[in-house]
């Protein structure tokens, strides 16, 4: 629950606190792009390792962990190339959803 809570939060802001930080409007669109990108691709391959393994709450809870520590860790991002790694990161942590 609260990384869904954390999740839904930091989404709707991403794009103007990237851009607070410096980065262009191609910048934010290439960052919201690889991080979906990461996000799609990582749920094909968690899926096969998953039920490959039977590690479903490890998986899990990995997934949950990583997105209740990169969104947070955002406020501490000091410029966009920072934010930007917390973001993917963030999206690599969607792989649960």
């Amino acid at each position: 629950m609260f990384a869904d809570i954390t999740y839904e939060g930091a989404r709707s802001v991403i794009g103007p606190f990237l851009h607070d930080l410096g980065a262009s409007a191609t910048e934010v669109g290439l960052i919201a792009g690889v991080g979906e990108m990461l996000a799609a691709s990582l749920r094909f391959f968690s899926g096969r390792f998953a039920d490959r393994t039977r590690a479903y709450w490890a998986i899990t809870i990995v997934g949950y962990g990583v997105n209740l520590v990169a969104v947070p860790a955002l406020a501490f991002a000091g410029n966009w190339w920072t934010a930007a790694i917390l973001v993917a990161l963030e999206r690599t942590g969607s792989l649960v959803e």
